[in-house]
């Protein structure tokens, strides 16, 4: 992984794609549009070598989790990256995606630190930071 200059703001750049995260916590939504400002989306993490990466740089930022580009906001129980598309790859945690209960539903998924950095389906206006992808 190296530290680039992409869309003009740094990043880290691997195969592929370059990563910058933000670190404002704010909603899955809010999120999304920065990203979008930045010419880049939320994160859709397509492997576990990717996993692996965005896993690193939480650590080495002091990060305990991070928004994905995943969700199931518009179809419950089917979860789709943040362009509609269904999942290649998949890393939740034991027993998730599992919608929260019945009064709280639990939507946007985020990489969790305290899970072993697997994901975990939980409120999209959670204040959470993110991560922005950008395909290079």
């Amino acid at each position: 992984m190296d530290v680039a200059m992409v869309n003009g703001f740094d990043c880290t750049k691997f195969t592929g794609s370059c990563l910058k995260l933000l670190f404002v916590p704010q909603s899955w939504d809010d999120a999304a549009a920065v990203c979008e400002s930045l010419n880049s989306r939320l994160v859709m993490v397509d492997d576990i070598t990717e996993n692996n990466i965005l896993q690193k740089l939480l650590t080495d930022n002091g990060m305990s989790a991070v928004w994905l580009g995943v969700s199931d906001v518009d179809h419950e129980g089917f979860m789709v990256d943040i362009d509609g598309e269904e999942l290649g790859y998949q890393n939740f945690y034991y027993s998730q995606p599992d919608d929260g209960s019945k009064c709280v539903t639990h939507d946007c998924v985020i990489m969790s630190g305290s899970l072993g950095y697997q994901w975990d389906d939980i409120l999209c206006s959670s204040l959470q930071y993110a991560c922005c992808e950008i395909i290079v």
